[in-house]
């Protein structure tokens, strides 16, 4: 299935990017598990998610436009640095600061995504799926750790945590001497011309918008408020504490290199038509179980992690399909112009949650899992579509 790796070039620039991405999809993870052991109210620490995440997140489109232009190398490592400043959070107090951390945090993903992701899809023209897929597995991997590593810090550490800026320095100076492939596209090429390229496609990339927007917002929501939903669900403190999210976001980690030999060989309108039916039913049990025990949580979780989450890396590798010639562009669009208002799923999740008198966590559920529907009906609405011819210079 990974026979495509066998090339040392892909194979190497591959883990340096799945690397890079643990290393900041890690960062993003931290919040949602702090929040809680620090006791912060979930509505203010909702909105201090959502606000940050909306202007953070909206960066990607700039972002994305200069990688195309060939500063993707550049971008990255700013990314990358910019990611660790969520670290200094243990070593402050206050809303202001809290959102100046996680402003940093969520401005490292929109540089940072929309540049890894177009080296990626340009690894190859073949195995394109497989090549975003096998990244964003990566990422996932980081975000899994997170919370467990993090919590784990801090008790060792006395409630600090800045030793992880080890594997920052590590990873970033392995980047900084390492040669990518070029990028196909030229720093002449006009703005202009990307939006011709765009044009073509703007049907099929209208609808995977909608699909991202809905099925992300109900991803952040349910990794920010899983901490507290499992402590009302479940006596074991290994999942309340990092070990549930791990669980549910290694399951998408671990399909992702499926899911991807699937797109390339079936379409990924059917891979994501058949992803979220399983997140529908799976979140459904979630929502109706009254107690998890620890093997059934951890099934539950993995499974609902596993359809979930990898309905987002399917959405960016079916735009590089439809409009190849300007990755970056692209993935800024389905990324981080779709993740800026998905951001608003925590803070929705935050005000419906402090709203509610009896059962917050089940009815903020049962609200926010709305959201799976209209991303089916979006999907299945969507039109299957060609690779679009470049549009040249004149």
């Amino acid at each position: 299935m990974l026979s495509f790796l066998r090339s040392s070039s892909i194979g190497k620039n591959l883990l340096i990017l799945c690397s890079a991405h643990f290393v900041v999809d890690f960062f993003t993870g931290i919040w949602p598990i702090y929040k809680t052991i620090c006791g912060m109210d979930l509505a203010q620490a909702g909105w201090i998610a959502g606000i940050s995440g909306f202007f953070g997140e909206s960066l990607q489109m700039i972002f994305g436009y200069f990688c195309d232009r060939g500063y993707r190398k550049q971008i990255l490592l700013v990314g990358l640095l910019l990611g660790s400043s969520i670290l200094w959070i243990t070593m402050s107090q206050g809303v202001i600061f809290y959102f100046i951390l996680l402003l940093f945090v969520n401005i490292s993903s929109g540089a940072f995504h929309p540049a890894a992701v177009g080296y990626a899809g340009s690894l190859t023209t073949e195995h394109k799926a497989k090549c975003i897929l096998c990244f964003a597995s990566g990422g996932l991997l980081g975000l899994a750790c997170s919370q467990m590593i993090f919590t784990k810090m801090l008790s060792i550490f006395g409630g600090h945590a800045i030793t992880l800026f080890i594997p920052v320095f590590l990873v970033g100076i392995w980047m900084f001497f390492h040669h990518f492939p070029e990028s196909s596209t030229s720093r002449n090429t006009s703005l202009g011309q990307m939006l011709a390229n765009f044009k073509q496609a703007q049907k099929t990339l209208t609808f995977l918008y909608l699909i991202q927007l809905c099925s992300y917002s109900l991803v952040l929501a349910l990794v920010f408020i899983l901490p507290d939903v499992l402590i009302t669900k479940t006596p074991h403190v290994w999942l309340q504490m990092g070990g549930g999210h791990f669980c549910y976001i290694l399951g998408g980690a671990l399909a992702l290199p499926f899911m991807g030999y699937f797109c390339d060989r079936y379409g990924q309108k059917k891979l994501i038509l058949c992803a979220i039916s399983l997140s529908l039913c799976l979140f459904s049990l979630l929502v109706a179980t009254p107690s998890l025990g620890a093997l059934s949580g951890v099934l539950l979780l993995f499974f609902l992690g596993a359809s979930l989450n990898s309905i987002n890396p399917m959405i960016v590798s079916w735009g590089h399909k439809v409009a190849p010639h300007s990755p970056s562009t692209v993935s800024a669009l389905l990324m981080g112009l779709a993740w800026c208002f998905s951001y608003l799923g925590p803070l929705v999740a935050g005000i419906l949650y402090k709203n509610f008198a009896k059962s917050p966590e089940i009815k903020t559920l049962c609200c926010m899992g709305i959201l799976l529907i209209f991303a089916f009906l979006f999907t299945w609405f969507a039109p299957s579509q060609e690779p679009v011819r470049q549009v040249k210079r004149a």
